[in-house]
């Protein structure tokens, strides 16, 4: 599920969302966005 979908879940449902991410070409590069 894209980052917005999640987003919007959480707010629209009133609960915590988490994503986690890698850039593809790095995987050191990692993500971790929380929406409450």
């Amino acid at each position: 599920m894209p980052t917005p979908g999640v987003a919007y879940l959480a707010k629209s449902t009133n609960q915590a969302g988490l994503v986690i991410s890698a850039h593809i070409i790095d995987l050191v590069i990692m993500a971790l966005k929380f929406f409450y």
